[in-house]
């Protein structure tokens, strides 16, 4: 069985990032098939050196999507942003192990 855990929508530099949060918002149904049980699937928009992390939930008993951003928009141009990006990576990275324990799909050993 699969499960979506991450999704994300990059778009090059010279394109506002408010296009990737909109397709991103655009492109995706809620589908239990997918998602299986998880409450919201982590998300990322992009665009050149801007960065922003998502939570995706279900708009009511709906396909439709909500995006709630989590945290600030980053720009990777400068280096503290680029370190919070990291730190961001693992904890995404622990949502994931925890996620995939609590569905039965181990990703991870212990």
């Amino acid at each position: 069985q699969n499960l979506l855990f991450l999704r994300g929508e990059e778009k090059r530099h010279s394109v506002n990032l408010g296009n990737a949060v909109d397709d991103l918002r655009n492109k995706m149904l809620w589908s239990p098939a997918v998602m299986g049980r998880l409450p919201y699937v982590l998300a990322y928009a992009a665009s050149g050196t801007k960065f922003r992390l998502y939570a995706i939930h279900p708009e009511d008993l709906s396909t439709k999507v909500i995006l709630t951003q989590i945290g600030r928009e980053l720009d990777l141009s400068k280096t503290m942003d680029r370190i919070e990006l990291f730190k961001w990576v693992i904890q995404v990275a622990r949502v994931i192990i925890c996620a995939s324990k609590q569905t039965g799909l181990l990703v991870f050993d212990d």
